[in-house]
């Protein structure tokens, strides 16, 4: 029988999502295999996250497997380390990297370790800073969502507070349904062991030679024909974001199955957004929105699954389906 594309794999029972682990640090002997499953059935005893109805039992006891044996891979590479350990969880829109960043946020001190998850979107600038650059440099940097958009020296300033001792960090939180930060901050204990920094672009190389030049969409062809925005976006993820990437010791890639996909996951999440909130962007919005990430999505499908240390590979229904890499190294 041919091996099966995992592309097209369906999504595994509970019971087997493990088999889909290498034998990585921390998930090396049985007993530590034991030790995931263990700690899987704790989340799901104690309800750990409030799944969405629409995700089915079994994917939720997958999940909470998968994100049981990468926290358990990152404890002992930070034993292994002696020192905190800084972590990039990289994926496109709707890949589900806020479900591990808060699956990591309950198994890592579960398993010993000082744990804080920062999301790149929460670091987003307000509505009046964007309109600010919009006016200064190109009106695409209204919208929300590329290197430039983010306050990258309050995030840089926040990493390091998380590894010093202190009183708890107010971190900003930024409200999508108002497309601007709220206004309350979010307090985070320090100092952490395990600093996970989430983000749709965190870890993304510069342009290659591969990258066509002219416009990839109606978005970039309309309103950016001469590449200004473009070449702003590219100098801005060269500079200060590359220097805080640079910092971080490990790169997990979510691997979506085509860039196509990334509509599909985006909509599914403006839709849940639409039934609670009038601010929530139409599925036409929602392209219009997903064209400006374009570029440096398909440059990140096309390069990360060879710089990560990990790749979590997931089929067009959601379903992790594979995991491979060398894993991240103590």
């Amino acid at each position: 029988m041919e091996p099966q594309d995992p592309k097209n794999a369906r999504a595994p029972e509970a019971d087997d999502a493990l088999g889909l682990w290498p034998a990585l640090p921390g998930l090396a002997t049985a007993s530590a295999r034991q030790g995931v499953l263990a700690l899987a059935q704790a989340a799901a005893r104690e309800s750990v996250l409030a799944w969405p109805a629409a995700v089915p039992a079994p994917r939720r006891r997958a999940l909470e497997v998968h994100g049981a044996a990468l926290a358990a891979h990152l404890a002992a590479a930070q034993d292994a380390r002696g020192a905190p350990l800084l972590v990039l969880l990289n994926g496109a829109q709707g890949s589900g990297k806020s479900t591990f960043a808060a699956l990591l946020s309950h198994y890592l001190p579960a398993l010993g370790l000082r744990c804080a998850c920062l999301s790149l979107d929460d670091f987003y600038l307000g509505k009046a800073e964007r309109a600010q650059r919009a006016e200064t440099v190109h009106p695409l940097f209204q919208t929300r969502g590329v290197p430039g958009t983010h306050d990258i020296d309050a995030l840089t300033a926040a990493v390091d507070a998380l590894l010093r001792p202190g009183a708890p960090l107010a971190l900003p939180q930024f409200d999508k349904a108002l497309d601007d930060r709220a206004a309350a901050p979010r307090l985070q204990p320090r100092p952490v062991d395990c600093l996970i920094l989430e983000g749709w672009c965190v870890g993304a190389p510069p342009p290659d030679a591969k990258e066509p030049a002219a416009p990839l969409n109606a978005l970039e062809a309309e309103a950016d024909p001469d590449g200004r925005w473009r070449a702003a976006v590219d100098a801005a993820l060269a500079g200060p974001y590359e220097a805080l990437f640079k910092r971080f010791s490990g790169l997990i890639h979510l691997q979506v199955p085509s860039f196509e996909s990334v509509y599909a996951f985006r909509e599914a999440q403006e839709a849940a957004l639409r039934a609670r909130s009038d601010q929530a962007m139409s599925p036409a919005a929602v392209r219009r929105f997903i064209a400006h990430y374009e570029r440096l999505t398909r440059r990140q499908l096309r390069r990360l699954p060879e710089r990560a240390d990990l790749v979590l590979r997931l089929a067009p229904d959601h379903a992790l389906v594979a995991v491979t890499g060398p894993g991240i190294q103590g």
